[in-house]
């Protein structure tokens, strides 16, 4: 008895933990007014006379439902129209016990009573060398045990595997409940041997004694170009976190932290779960539209009353649940790819929108009978901006909530319809960077590259100009924002933040090949634009670090709004680690490249960095670190990234100190005024 009440207590706690997280950010990512299949453009008489939030106040509020989960759930059951026959008790069960599972192993990444829940950060400093060389886990506590040894970690151990076997069981199985268990589980972090990879770093940063100065460069070398030294040389690597080629008289960012850096990043492995319930659902979608568009050719033979009013198969709100879950599918697709650096599963023609005629236009017996076969045609007329991933997004006033641009202090309804509006712009700046990637992969140079690049721009300027003001209010009224919006505007800023930073990386691989055009090169180089993306997205990402992570006296674990396990700070709210891994690591990436590469104006001075500006970098990296580590409640690669990061820090700091001394020696000065 009192082993199925203690079950029963923490099947609950992991479904608010689901409920807290995932449906908390659905409520503003996934809405029936922002996205864009099966839309309808209401008349002008309806727009003026209806409330834009109706449809999503109650989620909106403190009591929001498991509004997408029990969707999904009522679609599964509907779509037995499509699929050809009801489930069998057999599928039914391991349909059920796959998104349950699901659910279950995607919610015990967040401790609740474990040393690793109760940790408090404290800064890499006086106690790293410590912690490395006992290859303990840098600020999680002192005499804390393994987290193998941990009960929060052997539930969250076994319920990935668990998970994990069946959805493999379920894999045959046509649903949508298969299909969304696939998309949640794609979510979960596998969990790994820390203790394995921290000694890994230890040991890299025994072995790495080699000199990281060149010897002729201070003072009197040649200055380095200023593109180089500000924004770094860089490789792709698995996390896009660019390998900085060093350059004469620079701090050598070669270091273990970096190179552990690069490994931890690469951790996640293929998003093959993700992959898996893509094609699933895309092929419902054209089995769904072909059972459609065999409807309407019989409407044209027989005219049939019943298919005229209604030739869908599904009901009007099924209809629109998987409008919505194949969304949400295309949405995870494009950053997954963006990110991942691997192709599209769902291209853009087989995302794009379907209807030949304008979304809401009324469409006669007779139009149908004229045109049964529906194209892939766009919804707008111009073919220049007719695709999804044109402007499309950009243009239609009809998918947003909000058609003036909130400021704080606002009402909760226009900040919550701000974020709404904003999240698939998002989307569509990792869309631009999946098509730079695409015309790279196809080796597609020049003319087709610098478009491309300019409808990407287009993009981060749509966001500068409409809802960037917002973001910079809520950093900096962070505390006095509703505990939901705090949730929703820290998740979409780091997502669109790691998509800046990406599209900086993809512009700078095709300026260093000689891939565009030259004239265009050349205005870019001298206008900075690669280091200007860096600087200022890796510089709000580390503010959002800052405000957003646990700490004393705030406003967000007060609320009483999410379980405890996601209370402490709104960071700890997003469902999707990975991506706020890549976005916080890739900004401190670049904060250790401007500490480690100084500016060249120092250079042609023969001085050292201003030791303000240093520090400045260097507390901008520790917010960095910070919300890696707080991620590391429920992420063994952030916390391993946190523990990269602070090692590349306190090596390149040694070396800054080391340089200073020398420096002194040869010039017989304190330093005091150099950088003046």
């Amino acid at each position: 008895m009192a082993l199925s009440t203690n079950q029963t207590l923490m099947t609950n706690g992991l479904l608010r933990i689901y409920h807290d997280s995932m449906e908390n950010a659905l409520s503003c990512w996934l809405t029936e007014k922002t996205c864009p299949y099966g839309i309808t453009i209401p008349s002008p008489a309806l727009l003026k006379n209806s409330n834009p939030h109706e449809s999503m106040s109650e989620e909106w509020g403190s009591n929001w439902s498991n509004r997408i989960f029990a969707r999904v759930c009522r679609l599964d059951r509907a779509s037995s129209v499509v699929r050809g026959r009801l489930l069998t008790q057999s599928e039914e069960k391991l349909a059920s016990k796959a998104l349950h599972l699901a659910i279950m192993s995607f919610a015990t990444q967040w401790a609740q009573s474990s040393n690793r829940s109760t940790a408090k950060f404290s800064s890499f400093d006086s106690k790293d060398d410590e912690v490395i060389d006992d290859g303990a886990e840098p600020a999680r506590g002192e005499g804390s045990s393994p987290l193998s040894t941990e009960f929060d970690r052997s539930i969250q151990e076994s319920f990935w595997y668990q998970a994990r076997r069946a959805l493999q069981d379920s894999a045959e199985i046509e649903s949508f409940r298969v299909i969304f268990a696939h998309i949640i589980f794609s979510l979960t972090q596998r969990p790994l041997n820390v203790a394995a990879h921290v000694r890994a770093i230890k040991g890299r940063r025994r072995r790495s004694s080699a000199k990281r100065f060149n010897d002729s460069a201070w003072p009197g070398a040649s200055p380095p170009s200023s593109e180089s030294t500000r924004s770094g040389h860089c490789s792709a690597t698995a996390c896009g976190a660019s390998t900085y080629q060093t350059t004469p008289g620079v701090i050598n960012t070669s270091n273990s932290g970096v190179a552990g850096l690069d490994e931890v990043t690469e951790l996640e492995g293929p998003p093959i779960f993700l992959e898996t319930a893509l094609r699933q659902i895309f092929s419902y979608r054209c089995k769904l539209e072909s059972i459609e568009r065999q409807r309407t050719i019989a409407m044209k033979k027989c005219a049939s009353p019943e298919m005229a009013e209604n030739p869908n198969i599904l009901s009007t709100k099924d209809r629109k649940t998987f409008d919505l879950l194949f969304w949400l599918a295309v949405m995870f697709d494009t950053l997954s790819a963006a990110m991942n650096k691997r192709p599209l599963v769902v291209s853009d023609e087989d995302s794009d929108i379907r209807d030949g005629n304008l979304p809401g236009q009324h469409i006669s017996q007779d139009d149908i009978i004229s045109n049964p076969s529906p194209t892939y045609r766009s919804m707008l007329a111009k073919e220049g901006d007719s695709k999804l991933w044109g402007d499309f997004l950009l243009r239609q006033k009809h998918l947003r909530f909000c058609h003036k641009i909130a400021r704080w202090p606002c009402s909760y309804e226009d900040a919550a319809s701000t974020l709404c509006d904003a999240a698939p712009i998002k989307v569509l700046l990792f869309r631009k960077v999946t098509h730079l990637q695409t015309l790279l992969s196809r080796r597609v140079m020049y003319e087709k590259l610098e478009q491309t690049i300019l409808d990407a721009l287009q993009v981060y300027q749509h966001w500068n100009d409409s809802y960037n003001q917002f973001i910079l209010d809520c950093i900096a009224n962070h505390d006095d924002l509703p505990p939901r919006i705090q949730s929703w505007y820290v998740v979409l800023a780091g997502h669109w933040h790691l998509a800046a930073l990406l599209l900086a990386d993809i512009i700078e691989v095709i300026d260093d090949g000689q891939l565009g055009l030259e004239s265009q090169q050349n205005v870019r180089h001298s206008s900075r634009l690669v280091s200007k993306l860096r600087e200022q997205n890796a510089n709000v990402l580390s503010d959002l670090g800052r405000c957003s992570c646990p700490g004393y006296n705030l406003s967000f674990p007060q609320a009483r709004e999410f379980h405890f396990a996601v209370s402490e700070g709104a960071l700890l709210t997003e469902p999707w680690t990975v991506v706020l891994i890549r976005a916080f690591s890739k900004a401190g990436y670049i904060l250790l490249n401007r500490i480690s590469h100084p500016r060249p104006s120092w250079y042609e001075r023969g001085e050292i960095p201003r030791e303000s500006e240093i520090a400045q970098c260097q507390q901008r990296l520790s917010f960095c670190i910070r919300a890696l580590w707080n991620l590391g409640k429920k992420s063994d690669m952030a916390f391993l990234a946190a523990t990269a990061l602070s090692t590349a820090l306190k090596d390149v700091t040694d070396e800054i100190a080391g340089k200073a001394e020398e420096f002194q020696a040869i010039t017989g000065s304190d330093g005091e005024g150099l950088a003046a």
